[in-house]
């Protein structure tokens, strides 16, 4: 497992998740909502560009986690987390180590 260590959960101020509703004996075009998805993330992460700030996508959602959260609201109850963003500032000793080219 690859350690990140600019990532700081005590500085991470967003958590930006894409979901996805889940309807059952339907096909859908998974590579189309995959590319469509990895756009809209692109977005996020240049919006939220900034020095020092880390955008951080991440591919796999832990279900566990997040569908408690989602069960709170009726709305979101067929709904699947599929990709999300970290977004936080870099921590101190991270950035300190970092050497500017």
């Amino acid at each position: 497992m690859k350690e990140y260590n600019y990532l700081n959960a005590r500085t991470m101020s967003q958590i930006t998740a894409f979901l996805y509703k889940w309807e059952k004996g339907m096909f859908v075009n998974y590579a189309e909502l995959i590319q469509y998805i990895g756009f809209l993330a692109q977005e996020v992460c240049i919006n939220n560009s900034a020095v020092n700030v880390y955008n951080r996508p991440v591919k796999q959602m832990n279900f566990n986690f997040w569908l408690p959260i989602m069960k709170q609201n009726d709305i979101y109850e067929e709904y699947i987390p599929f990709y999300g963003i970290l977004t936080g500032k870099e921590s101190e000793s991270a950035s300190i180590q970092r050497k500017t080219i």
